[in-house]
């Protein structure tokens, strides 16, 4: 790829930014800046005999929106569709435009407003409902399908459908976009995304990834300072913007650039390569996934398990019936046979949905503790789990566990469920095992492994409790770190002691997915890594270049050192050392 130039962009100064890194890749293109436009709406209300006439006109909006959500959907990728389905659904549902009609004729309401006023509503309720990303991010969707709509009435044209010359690298500047921007800024051939907003987990962080779109989200308001036809350096997988780069910092940056395709086109020749350790100790690699259509995804890097399927994301839209969630248990680990798939059960409470509001969440009415009390709703997962297993590749495992006692109640309830399916005693057996959460459940395994199969370590709510951390609180969110020495020699400890009893072992936390704790948990002996999709083949990388004794005796000397920060330079020092490319092109 050609450098690009301009007398014009050197001349302003540079700007570098940070926000979040969601999707990896490097660019360097000119901003195409299209901030949202406030929705402008008339304050006047119309006459009685001009309702009908406004409704039509925000039903043709409607079917309008419909069929171009229809063009992208058939030009999507396989897996991306559901996506596309989840918006027009929502367009198509009777009850939707039922709505609008009724505010219309009762309120006298226009058409934009009415159906901004509908779709906003529906979002608020969302939200209203919890206060976990997955759930602000569904909300946000809906308001940004909801500009969608209103944009159409008003005609207003965001320039975002037009075709990029391909000789010029675009980058896309935006406060929010929505599933139907983001397709089109994919279509368009835009190179590059930078968002003053979203998430990861977003809909529109899912599209850039799997087309392998470079995209920074959570600039903030700091997004304002880029101006349309700025020069832009976008590091996708560091998080980093540089706007209007000096020469030097450009020629540097181009140089990444090149390293970067090189390494990229290295990294998928791994793509159907055994993960194994230098010295030859196989590694299970698997995907952490929220979403069915995520499995499609998750096998373009190769074949993988699902080593955590988060199932709360069917109780938080409302997909809990038995049936429904047969189908869906079923569809995945037919997917993915004969690997396993490993089903979390409905991990609710804390900062997810749930019908009662607590102080204290988190240290509350959560995960296994819900389930036990609301036992239909569990023995009616449980029953969807065992009849989706027809392959016998399906495990099941119990989130937030702290006893003894609520894995003997669940297995209880298991047995219980299994007799009253018909032909039951000829299914296949369920694997069952729990997380590793809670500093209790880590003490405490010898005692557990006589009840389970297998034990996953979610090192996020690990590191939580242990350092008595809300990583949600930015004023002590700095403390939160998972390379704690604390949190480290409490996962050794429960890795060692599940080895001991002879269970499998799985790390399904966050620490799973960061370079710099993948050498540590090989150290520990760990049978499967359960990563983000989009670290498959990193991760894989990683496992390679690594030796056990190398593994062991780097986790020896993290276990001796007093802080996190020790930890790090201890890490980061091997990663430089072993992987140059990979610590250029993710955060270390």
């Amino acid at each position: 790829m050609d450098l690009v130039k301009s007398k014009k962009a050197e001349s302003k100064g540079e700007l570098q930014l940070t926000g979040l890194p969601i999707s990896p890749g490097l660019v360097i293109g000119r901003a195409i800046v299209s901030h949202s436009k406030e929705m402008i709406f008339s304050d006047d209300f119309i006459t009685k005999r001009d309702v009908e006439e406004e409704f039509l006109l925000a039903k043709r909006a409607t079917e309008k929106v419909i069929k171009e959500l229809d063009k992208v959907r058939n030009r999507a990728l396989e897996d991306i569709r559901p996506l596309i389905e989840a918006e027009i659904m929502i367009l198509k549902d009777p009850t939707f435009l039922e709505r609008v009609r009724k505010i219309i004729f009762e309120k006298k309401y226009r058409a934009d407003f009415g159906i901004y006023s509908v779709l906003t509503d529906m979002a608020d309720s969302i939200e209203d409902r919890g206060e976990s990303p997955y759930m602000r991010e569904r909300a946000n969707e809906l308001r940004n399908l909801a500009k969608s709509l209103v944009e159409k009435i008003q005609q207003i044209d965001k320039g975002l459908s037009k075709r990029v010359d391909s000789r010029e690298p675009r980058v896309v500047v935006a406060e929010e976009v929505s599933i139907f921007d983001a397709f089109q800024i994919v279509r368009a051939g835009f190179k590059g995304v930078i968002l003053g907003g979203g998430g990861k987990t977003s809909h529109t962080a899912i599209i850039f990834r799997n087309y392998r779109v470079p995209a920074v989200f959570g600039i903030g308001r700091s997004i304002e300072k880029i101006k349309n036809g700025d020069l832009i350096a976008l590091d996708g997988g560091k998080g980093k913007v540089i706007v209007n780069p000096k020469k030097n910092t450009l020629d540097k940056f181009q140089d990444r650039l090149k390293a970067y395709i090189h390494f990229t086109e290295e990294l998928m020749r791994l793509k159907d390569v055994t993960p194994r350790t230098k010295d030859g100790r196989e590694i299970v690699l698997m995907a952490n996934i929220d979403f069915e259509e995520e499995v499609e995804f998750v096998q373009k890097y190769g074949s993988y398990g699902i080593g955590l399927f988060r199932t709360e994301i069917l109780y938080l839209t409302n997909r809990i019936d038995e049936e429904i969630q047969t189908t869906i248990y079923r569809d995945i680990a037919e997917k993915v046979y004969p690997k396993k798939v490993i089903f979390r059960a409905f991990d609710i409470g804390g900062d997810k949905v749930l019908r009662i509001r607590e102080g204290n969440p988190f240290l509350g009415l959560r995960g296994i503790r819900v389930l036990l009390k609301e036992k239909e709703l569990f023995k009616a997962q449980i029953r969807a789990i065992l009849k989706a297993n027809k392959k016998g590749n399906i495990a099941f495992m119990i989130p937030m566990v702290s006893t003894v006692n609520e894995i003997k109640e669940t297995i209880k309830l298991i047995n219980e469920v299994k007799k009253s399916i018909n032909g039951g005693d000829t299914l296949p057996n369920l694997e069952f095992g729990i997380m590793v959460e809670t500093p209790s459940a880590a003490l405490m395994i010898k005692e557990f492994a006589p009840y389970i199969d297998f034990i996953s370590v979610g090192t996020n709510d690990l590191t939580q409790y242990t350092l008595a951390v809300d990583r949600r609180n930015p004023r002590v969110s700095y403390l939160y770190d998972h390379l704690h020495p604390a949190v480290l020699k409490l996962t050794a400890k429960a890795v060692r002691d599940a080895k001991g009893a002879g269970l499998k072992v799985s790390i399904c936390g966050e620490l799973a997915s960061d370079p710099m704790g993948i050498p540590l948990l090989i150290g520990m002996g760990v049978d499967e890594l359960s990563v983000t999709p989009v670290v498959l083949l990193e991760t894989k990388e990683l496992i390679m270049g690594i030796s056990q004794d190398e593994a062991t005796e780097l986790l020896e000397k993290a276990l001796r050192l007093p802080t996190t920060r020790d930890v790090r330079k201890l890490t980061s020092r091997f990663l430089n050392k072993r992987f140059p490319n990979l610590v250029m092109f993710y955060p270390i």
